[in-house]
């Protein structure tokens, strides 16, 4: 589902992981910066790439044990309206034969704005 959003968006989420959790923020044709982080998750521009994407693309992060569920908060603010895409992550854990493999994260009542977002409970 699409959704042309607000120059500016706040989300909030539950997950519970053993590592990192991460979610990715993709513009497909807007500059994309960070307004605020809860204390505990970083988020910045995905500056290992070439500039003119780096500019359209965040991550947020943030580090917990899978003991309790954790609540992610951030905001974000596009240079103008845009379609975003949200893509959930969780950190890579590296076998002994030095094979990367996703670990799991669990995400639950995402919110975008205060509201649930569709789908948000899993």
């Amino acid at each position: 589902m699409k959704k042309i959003l607000s120059a500016l968006l706040a989300a909030t989420g539950l997950f519970c992981s053993a590592g990192t959790a991460r979610i990715d923020l993709i513009s497909g044709n807007a500059g994309l910066r960070v307004v605020s982080t809860a204390a505990g998750v970083s988020g910045k521009n995905m500056n290992w790439l070439p500039p003119e994407k780096a500019k359209r693309m965040l991550y947020f992060q943030q580090r917990n044990s899978c003991d309790e569920w954790s609540t992610m908060k951030f905001s974000f603010a596009a240079d103008r309206d845009t379609t975003v895409r949200i893509t959930l992550r969780g950190p890579y854990l590296v076998t002994p034969q030095k094979k990367r493999l996703p670990a799991a994260v669990f995400y639950d009542e995402l919110r975008i704005d205060g509201k649930p977002a569709p789908n948000g409970g899993f």
